[in-house]
């Protein structure tokens, strides 16, 4: 008794997910606006209709802000006295252009509170135990513990993948994680609170390039895919909940978000002005310049003295960045990668831009020399800021007090 024979199957154009647009995001604060960096946007699933092209407010807010070190408002571009309405954070923001009125910051910190929605998301029952393992140890306990991929349930090819990477060990440690997230444990990246189970693909194409994150959408983490890469995963993970453990904690995932929108628009950050690193916001925000949302008092660089660490040539330029911003603390960059000897060595022990030194921080450090230069040549910091923006020379100083630093009258 024999079945039919068949006719083999032949090579075909794997489904994609394509992108079909994308949000560009400007800086408000001056004529004519400034383009600072886009994401992709695509359709919510392979069978949405095109009116779901988009991305969601949530996030598009959350890079900004991250971006920025500060709270502000999202406009429209054709219309910025018309503001973005947000009391519906998951709703998708349309291919469109916008401008996100807010002042920039040269580098990025963990926040002390996380936005509302991180702290909603809905995560199981945390049955984690911590050890004193070595990560290879780890890494096998975490693949057997969740026993599947955390997007799609996929259980072959598994691996451990960390949050913040390891390759940013230094910076998780600078700026203390542990006690960020509560989590005295988690003194180190490798601790089972900063990894997940991704199959192999996912995590050497999209994680360690930026391609995607997880986000909070509906109170449930979803994956959302955010540049041009990885189509074909996408087609299968683009806005679908992932089963994250409940052992992993919201500051590791948030930090990763950051992480992956560095990444992500590096190249768009390479082109940015160089005085829109250093000039504070013109328009956005209240009348002190920090914005008008929740935890703005807590954002980075709002007038502590520069902590850095670094020697030599590295700080004293991280000491001119101080100087010259006077409204904001120099944050450091993450340190190099640790010895890597686990099941992902191949895909997280290069240090990634921004953070790394070859990358934004490179160029911003690059552009303070060249000031300096002209400094020397052309005046002091008031007419170098007139002579690049004329239309905030004039209120420069009193808005840099108003970020941070004493006004007349000793008051912040």
């Amino acid at each position: 008794m024999l079945l039919p024979s068949v006719v083999p199957g032949s090579f075909s154009t794997t489904s994609r997910l394509r992108p079909e647009g994308k949000i560009f995001v400007y800086h408000g604060s001056y004529t004519p606006p400034t383009r600072i960096f886009s994401l992709i946007a695509r359709r919510t699933s392979p069978n949405a209709p095109e009116n779901s092209v988009g991305l969601p407010l949530g996030l598009v807010l959350d890079a900004c802000q991250i971006l920025a070190g500060d709270d502000g408002y999202l406009t429209a571009f054709s219309d910025e006295t018309t503001r973005v309405p947000v009391d519906d954070l998951d709703a998708l923001l349309p291919r469109e252009s916008i401008a996100f009125m807010s002042r920039m910051s040269p580098d990025w910190k963990p926040p002390v509170h996380l936005p509302k929605r991180w702290n909603e998301l809905v995560l199981p029952e945390d049955k984690w135990i911590d050890t004193n393992d070595n990560f290879s140890a780890l890494s096998s306990k975490v693949k057997v513990l969740d026993a599947r991929y955390a997007v799609t349930g996929a259980t072959s090819r598994l691996h451990a993948s960390h949050l913040v990477p390891r390759a940013e060990a230094a910076w998780f440690q600078q700026h203390d994680f542990d006690l960020a997230a509560g989590d005295l444990s988690s003194k180190t990246v490798d601790s089972g609170r900063n990894v997940i189970t991704l199959r192999a693909d996912l995590n050497a194409d999209c994680s360690e390039r930026g391609s995607f994150s997880i986000v909070p959408y509906a109170t449930l983490p979803v994956a959302c895919f955010i540049t041009l890469q990885s189509d074909d995963l996408a087609y299968k993970a683009h806005m679908h909940k992932v089963d994250l453990p409940g052992r992993i904690r919201l500051h590791f995932l948030f930090a990763r978000f950051a992480w992956t929108i560095f990444k992500a628009i590096q190249e768009d950050l390479q082109r940015v002005p160089d005085g829109m690193r250093d000039i504070p916001n013109g328009k956005g925000g209240d009348e002190d310049g920090r914005g008008s949302g929740e935890g703005a008092q807590d954002a980075p660089g709002t007038g502590q003295e520069n902590e850095g660490n670094e020697e030599g040539g590295q700080k004293e330029r991280s000491q001119a960045t101080s100087k010259k911003t006077r409204s904001g603390k120099d944050h450091g960059s993450p340190g190099e990668a640790s010895e890597d000897d686990n099941d992902d060595a191949s895909l997280e022990t290069t240090a990634s831009a921004p953070f790394d030194l070859d990358g934004l921080t490179s160029a911003k450090l690059a552009f303070l020399e060249e000031q300096d230069a002209h400094l020397e040549t052309q005046g002091d910091m008031t007419s170098r800021g007139a002579e690049s923006h004329p239309e905030v020379s004039s209120v420069h100083e009193a808005r840099i007090a108003r970020m941070g630093e004493p006004d007349s009258d000793g008051e912040v």
